[in-house]
Parts: structure tokens; C-alpha cells; sequence
């Protein structure tokens, strides 16, 4: 499954989805939803808002 998301950030040429301006509507995140509630999305914003070094450390607003 992460295949098809990697695949779609090299086409775009992003580093991940937290770049891509539609992440929020994404149909292939939307899938997560199910076992993840909005997690995910909630976790991409962070990262886009903090970046992935602060996300890695834990890091909270």
C-alpha cells in the first residue's frame, strides 16, 4: 500500500504528502480512515506546519 503513495509524491516530484496541497482530500489517504480516524491527516498537517524534524522529536504546538 505505501507504494501508491510514494509513487504519486515522486509524480508530483514532493518529498511527501504533507507538500501536496490536496492531501486533505486525498482518496488514497482517505482509505487509512478507517483503521486511523483523521490521525494521519492530523499528523500531515503537523508535519507541514512544524516540519519532519520537529515531528520526529516529538514535538508538539
Amino acid at each position: 500500500m505505501y507504494g501508491h503513495y510514494s509513487e504519486c509524491c515522486e509524480r508530483k516530484e514532493l518529498v511527501g504528502c504533507w507538500e501536496c496541497d490536496e492531501f486533505e482530500e486525498c482518496g488514497r489517504l482517505k482509505e487509512l480512515e478507517a483503521g486511523h480516524g483523521q490521525a494521519h491527516i492530523k499528523n500531515l498537517r503537523r508535519i507541514r506546519r512544524n516540519g519532519v524534524g520537529a515531528f520526529l522529536k516529538g514535538k508538539r504546538d
